[in-house]
């Protein structure tokens, strides 16, 4: 269930979530100089990790990702990438998020449409991870304070990532 207010849409489990299963088609936009590869995903997370593994040319671990049972194992692999240089990772993993997301939502019309529901113009999605400061803000669904930036203890990357792509899409 999602959790909109005047300002957000807040959600964890949810559609807008990385762990969502949706089939989707995502080529690789890592530029290392060879032909650009396309591969077929189960959900966001899955892909997202797939680009950090061959961002970091880990191609034992991206093939790994790609076979991942669960959105859960995919992120467990992810972390397992090596060389891995987080100063790198933080340069683009906000783009690979945004492209990664574009085609999920491109590629299924049933999120495209939720999406791009009018209860959302003008509001900004988050991330109620309790458990993400990166991606999400570090407070739970119907946290005290959750309506105030000023509270969140994580960057909300995954909602800025979708509200940017929600933009981007809406005609």
């Amino acid at each position: 269930m999602l959790d909109i207010t005047d300002t957000h849409v807040f959600f964890y489990k949810e559609w807008p979530s990385n762990f969502k299963r949706c089939s989707f088609t995502y080529p690789s936009h890592i530029d290392d100089g060879k032909p650009k590869k396309t591969e077929t995903f189960y959900c966001t997370e899955q892909a997202f990790m797939w680009e950090k593994a061959n961002y970091f040319g880990d191609t034992r671990t991206a093939d790994a990702i790609l076979k991942a049972a669960t959105p859960m194992d995919a992120k467990s692999l992810g972390r397992q990438v090596k060389p891995f240089d987080n100063e790198k990772w933080a340069k683009v993993r906000y783009n690979i998020m945004i492209q990664v997301n574009l085609e999920k939502y491109r590629q299924n019309p049933d999120l495209l449409e939720k999406l791009l529901d009018p209860r959302f113009d003008g509001k900004t999605f988050v991330e109620a991870s309790p458990v993400d400061g990166i991606w999400g803000i570090l407070m739970p669904m119907g946290a005290n304070g959750i309506d105030d930036e000023a509270n969140w203890r994580g960057q909300n990357l995954l909602g800025k990532a979708i509200t940017t792509v929600r933009k981007m899409l809406k005609p």
